[in-house]
């Protein structure tokens, strides 16, 4: 009983720290993304500044689960076309269209206690004071990232931008603001703007450690069964060295000729 018990602990063990191997080596460690949440501002706008236009949207106020082993990052994908194409005002179809230039993409990442010291609302920011709410609220954000532009194979006027954060540990609520400056008119064609959550399987040293007492915990259950019962012992210390006689100081050249 003891040497059957002590021999399922062994392959659990190794079961674990196997499955935990894979993950760490796997090129791809991250599971489907995901962001949920109610409630927050929830809402977008362009802003006029004069000299340029800010658009803003946000996401949800969103919480992470509790999972050992898994960590969790924010990632915010930017899809933007860079033309305008008012609708045509002739018979001829003729459409105008012109250059969009981007100054600048930026992500804030607040949580419910920080935004209340803040003292900012939706409000506040669909002003020409935008850009000093924005200095108030990245002193307040947990983390700002700043997107940069990525490869991609759509038509040379559409451009992608991504940006990603590691979200720390905690039970408070966050929410994502999105801010981009440009020279766009406000009420052009909004940039299509997705936040998401990705989780990554990361197993941590004590999730190593679990595994390796379970294996000595088995190994130690098969050691005290041969205690208890010393003749399937010594079979078992016979059946060894007949099958690796090195182990018991003899060459195999030697065991062959005997």
């Amino acid at each position: 009983m003891l040497k059957s018990a002590g021999k399922l602990l062994i392959v659990l063990g190794l079961a674990s720290l196997l499955s935990m191997g894979l993950f760490e080596a796997g090129p791809e460690r991250r599971t489907s993304s995901f962001i949920s949440g109610t409630g927050g501002w929830v809402a977008s706008a362009w802003v006029d500044l004069g000299n340029q236009s800010a658009y803003l949207t946000t996401s949800p106020w969103f919480s992470l689960p509790e999972v050992e082993g898994v960590s969790f990052e924010l990632s915010c994908s930017v899809y933007v076309d860079l033309t305008i194409r008012p609708m045509p005002i002739n018979l001829t179809g003729r459409v105008r269209v012109l250059n969009v230039t981007i100054y600048g993409m930026k992500v804030y990442l607040i949580n419910k206690s920080a935004a209340s010291s803040s003292g900012i609302v939706w409000g506040s920011l669909l002003t020409s004071a935008l850009p000093e709410e924005l200095k108030v609220l990245e002193k307040y954000s947990e983390a700002v990232i700043e997107l940069g532009e990525e490869p991609s194979y759509r038509p040379s006027f559409f451009r992608f931008y991504e940006g990603k954060v590691p979200l720390k540990n905690s039970k408070e609520e966050r929410m994502a603001l999105f801010v981009m400056f440009s020279n766009a008119s406000p009420g052009s064609l909004e940039p299509g703007v997705d936040f998401s959550v990705l989780m990554t399987i990361s197993p941590e040293l004590q999730q190593y450690a679990r595994g390796l007492y379970i294996i000595m915990a088995g190994a130690s259950l098969i050691v005290l069964h041969y205690l208890r019962h010393p003749e399937e012992a010594r079979e078992l210390s016979r059946r060894v060295r007949r099958r690796f006689p090195l182990l018991s100081g003899k060459s195999t050249t030697e065991g062959s000729s005997r």
